[in-house]
């Protein structure tokens, strides 16, 4: 490397299996000496991996194993490479150098375990690189060591909500607030938490007691019965307790894996989580407006999207006489790319289904997306054609445009691109 070139940022660069397997070693001989009592010597093998491979969760954590032991005073020629090195962290600050933060921070840890500066700065730099588990980490930590560090809170809170870990943010939220009650932002965290995260208001929760009990004792009474149990997360999903719900039909399907209903229910839970959870992360992007909260929304959509595929293609094939779920799923497959499914479902339709508008509509989408440019085009036609007849006019007008655009980009001898396959 030359002089003017910058070492790589900690998640561009590489290591070789050669250096794995060194940082493996030093690991190694971490933890022997730890488990031998020798912390200082542990905490001194462990931070060269943890300043190598700074996105390594186990690393970390073993690293800070290392911190709750007493550590052996600095010698005086230890004290003057610790303040060049704290002259170069501080530089590193100054300069947003987040690399060398988190190479730099790690050995000024060991004989300064709860410098609040220190971890935050370390978790702040994780999260550029987007090493959610460490900077997760590193918080738990420093406020642990500092629970009364009101910037520590805020920042542990609003790292929490921008992975979608809300509820264990509002605990923090709410910690923050009792150090330091009289600021508005922490308030308003607080009650757009409270809206979304946990269960109904109590006094409902209350009113459904006796029979929620009464349900565990069915279940109790008779541990075999599927229909108990789904009645119980039936119950516990209306006032809200959404994980409770889902862990009663895990022990459902559990009784009985090939339950249909069972399974059908317990997807449905999870796709009812996360929408629950991108509603909240919809709603925190405008109180938060970090990079991060957009790339969790963007997560939460993608998932919710296979889990509706997921859910609609298990309903489909379990109701094939549906014809609305059958509709449904050929939807959904189309959104998902899945271009050739989808008209494989739509040839399975009943013929009047597969003459629709709207299914003619689906399948030239299909067609265009799996570039067969003209009969795609034919398609358009017969759908705007058939929309015309049933007096259906929003989709007529839309294979009218879908045609008319496809048939000028063919007559210019330029095929469409991908972003009009994008139909939504």
């Amino acid at each position: 490397m030359s002089a003017n070139e910058k070492p790589l940022a900690p998640d561009q660069r590489l290591l070789s299996i050669a250096e794995r397997r060194q940082l493996h070693e030093r690991f190694e001989a971490g933890q022997g000496a730890l488990r031998q009592g020798r912390a200082t010597e542990a905490a001194e093998s462990l931070v060269v991996c943890v300043a190598e491979d700074p996105g390594n969760l186990l690393y970390v954590a073993h690293f800070l194993e290392c911190l709750k032991h007493p550590i052996d005073a600095a010698g005086l020629g230890q004290r003057l490479t610790l303040m060049r090195q704290e002259w170069s962290f501080r530089k590193a600050v100054a300069g947003k150098d987040h690399a060398a933060v988190l190479r730099l921070a790690p050995p000024l840890l060991i004989h300064r375990p709860d410098d609040s500066f220190l971890l935050g700065q370390l978790a702040l730099a994780c999260s550029e690189f987007r090493f959610r588990e460490a900077e997760l980490a590193w918080l738990r930590w420093a406020t642990a060591c500092r629970p009364d560090d009101a910037r520590l809170l805020e920042q542990a809170a609003t790292s929490l909500a921008r992975k979608g870990r809300f509820d264990e943010s509002l605990e923090v939220w709410t910690r923050r607030q009792q150090s330091k009650p009289a600021d508005s932002r922490v308030g308003e965290a607080i009650e757009l938490l409270r809206t979304n995260v946990g269960e109904q208001p109590t006094d409902l929760a209350s009113a459904n007691c006796d029979q929620l009990h009464a349900l565990r004792r069915a279940i109790g009474e008779r541990p075999a019965d599927v229909a108990g149990y789904l009645a119980l997360a039936e119950q516990l999903q209306q006032i809200g307790r959404l994980d409770e719900a889902e862990q009663i039909v895990q022990q459902a399907v559990a009784v009985s894996p090939g339950d249909p209903a069972a399974n059908e229910r317990l997807q449905q839970l999870r796709l009812d989580q996360i929408r629950r959870q991108l509603n909240l992360a919809e709603r925190w992007a405008e109180f938060d407006l970090h990079p991060e909260v957009r790339e969790l929304i963007d997560g939460l959509t993608t998932e919710l999207h296979r889990c509706e595929l997921e859910l609609a293609d298990h309903r489909s094939q379990r109701h094939p006489e549906n014809r609305q779920l059958q509709w449904e799923a050929a939807q959904l497959l189309r959104r998902a790319g899945n271009f050739r499914e989808t008209l494989r479902r739509i040839e399975a339709f009943p013929p009047d289904l597969a003459d629709s508008p709207a299914a003619l509509l689906l399948k030239a989408e299909c067609l265009q997306g799996l570039r067969q440019f003209p009969a795609a085009l034919e398609i358009y036609r017969s759908a705007e054609a058939a929309a015309r007849h049933a007096n259906d006019t929003p989709t007529a007008d839309k294979a009218n445009q879908r045609a008319a655009a496809l048939a000028a980009a063919l007559i210019a001898s330029a095929p469409p691109d991908d972003s009009s396959t994008k139909f939504d």
